[in-house]
């Protein structure tokens, strides 16, 4: 932070630097349900969801200038860059079903 003598002024920056490794994992589950319709437990099946690992590194800079040029009044300015990086493992299986329906009598629309 760099004062300044005139307005009050500041000049004030900075970089950040963040390294978040994360994982995820997810199986297909059966669900159980009591006569009333309410679930009650589940059980995981043999099939696997999702499963991935990722690697974030974030690179940041900022710099941000303030002036007060009446006593009750501050002017703020300020700029922010972000690099990002992701380095993904991922493992999922996809299935998809789907239906169409067409409400109207004319096929061609």
């Amino acid at each position: 932070m760099q004062e300044i003598n005139f307005m009050e002024a500041r000049l004030i920056g900075g970089i950040s630097l963040d390294h978040s490794p994360s994982q995820y994992e997810a199986e297909f589950i059966n669900v159980d349900r009591n006569e009333n319709g309410l679930y009650t437990s589940f059980h995981p099946m043999d099939s696997l969801l999702s499963h991935y690992q990722v690697n974030l590194m974030n690179t940041a800079a900022f710099v941000q200038f303030e002036i007060s040029p009446l006593e009750r009044l501050k002017l703020i300015l300020a700029a922010r860059y972000d690099h990002f990086l992701y380095d993904y493992d991922i493992h999922q299986v996809i299935i998809s079903v789907g239906v169409a329906f067409n409400f109207t009598k004319n096929i061609d629309h």
